[in-house]
């Protein structure tokens, strides 16, 4: 019915994987498969303009794959100014940014499906590095360098990591940029507020090991989001409310995968039909809809948490009640 969900999009699990999945609450995930126009890892995946963009992968793909409702996709062919993979996407400036790749590339596009400018690169290439906006810059991690940049074309270097990561996981969480786990079985949760004073002296770690995983932030907690766990694929997500004490949500995903692309993501495209929608009293208990509110509708808002629920018209001239 639209509403706000994580997107889990492409990846890898031995091939390269052309699926879909999508979750209210980080834990209860529905497949859609075979959605994507090719199968991708390694790409990367930002909300731009109420589309979902899926941009390069592997191998070194100069495509781009848009969506209004994540499940259903265009191939726009070869708009990218250059090949790309295992790069990372923010949005800056009120244009979408994708940084890093091999080669340390930075393109820009205010029309992400049909025109992209090459408008430089990194002080170096990248190895899975992280992208983050806070602060009103970017920002840019990988091994134990950090890069920030202010306008997205000129980049400083110079301040570092507690260690030196790749394939790590990263999200903007508690107004801190956090970076989770990473390459030869890291448990290690870092957060910093500068990008130079990192909290190692806290020692805070996962349950276990993951790299290749995916963050994000969604209904006031971190989710760290499949991967693998010591080597080995594994359908579990984590999840916390303070970077310290994590929840592991055992066998959450469909399939196993990691180099893929995760987003939080609002379905604008399916708008409910609150004249007609009925509810019973466990509707939302199963999918934890809590204090969600939508406004899809231009003439109704509906309300609802835990099996009930408000229908009222805009102008208020009419409300009701459903569920509990």
């Amino acid at each position: 019915i639209g509403g706000t969900a994580i997107y889990a999009v492409g990846g890898y699990n031995g091939s390269t994987m052309d699926d879909v999945e999508i979750s209210f609450n980080g834990i209860d995930w529905t497949l859609y498969s075979a959605v994507l126009p090719a199968s991708h890892g390694e790409a990367a995946m930002k909300v731009y303009k109420d589309q979902l963009f899926f941009v390069g992968g592997y191998q070194n793909s100069t495509n781009v794959f848009e969506s209004s409702d994540g499940k259903s996709w265009v191939n726009r062919t070869g708009v990218l100014p250059a090949g790309a993979d295992w790069g990372n996407t923010a949005v800056f400036n009120q244009s979408l940014f994708y940084v890093g790749g091999v080669s340390g590339q930075v393109f820009t596009s205010s029309d992400p499906g049909v025109l992209w400018a090459n408008t430089g690169g990194l002080n170096g290439g990248s190895d899975a590095g992280e992208l983050f906006f806070y602060n009103n810059k970017l920002w840019y991690t990988d091994n134990a360098a950090v890069e920030w940049s202010d306008d997205g074309v000129n980049w400083t270097n110079g301040l570092t990591l507690p260690g030196s990561r790749t394939y790590q996981a990263g999200t903007v969480f508690d107004n801190k940029m956090w970076l989770v786990g990473g390459h030869s079985s890291a448990d290690n949760v870092w957060w910093s507020t500068d990008g130079n004073n990192w909290n190692e002296g806290d020692a805070l770690t996962i349950p276990a090991p993951r790299d290749d995983g995916e963050m994000a932030t969604f209904n006031g907690r971190m989710w760290y989001v499949a991967g693998s766990s010591s080597g080995s694929y594994t359908l579990s997500n984590l999840s916390s409310l303070d970077g310290v004490t994590w929840e592991t949500h055992t066998n959450a995903m469909n399939l196993s995968r990691d180099r893929f692309s995760l987003e939080v993501f609002t379905d604008k495209s399916s708008v409910p039909n609150l004249g007609t929608l009925a509810f019973d009293n466990n509707s939302f208990g199963n999918n934890d809809f809590r204090n969600v509110v939508y406004k899809e509708s231009s003439t109704m808002l509906f309300a609802a948490s835990f099996g009930g629920g408000i229908q009222r018209t805009s102008d208020r001239s009419e409300e009701r009640r459903v569920g509990k």
